[in-house]
């Protein structure tokens, strides 16, 4: 595969995944695995809100988390933080928060 620029005259793509911005070179991967997805989505949750103990897995681009947290705006923010990571398509939350009752299926 080339990387070539394809010509475009709304900004400059390349085949391969390139895009020139603004005097700036940045690669963008055609697919990014499941384990990526899943590394950079823990390493988000656990250093911007410091939150530990959430379940989480990727499939398919497709983000499940599980586990409890202490309140409602740390359950909206994991999930806010989860949608924008690159590579996620849906986000499904089964995260409870402490002091409610717990999701079915959870001990």
């Amino acid at each position: 595969m080339s990387n070539r620029w394809n010509g475009s005259s709304e900004g400059k793509f390349f085949s391969g995944g390139f895009q020139e911005r603004m005097g700036e070179v940045e690669l963008r991967p055609k697919y990014l695995s499941d384990q990526h997805v899943r590394a950079q989505i823990v390493e988000r949750i656990t250093t911007q809100l410091h939150a530990e103990g959430i379940e989480v897995e990727v499939e398919g681009g497709r983000a499940l988390l599980r586990g409890r947290v202490g309140s409602e705006e740390e359950k909206r923010s994991i999930e806010r933080i989860v949608q924008s990571v690159q590579g996620v398509r849906a986000v499904e939350s089964q995260l409870s928060v402490e002091g409610e009752p717990p999701l079915e299926g959870e001990p």
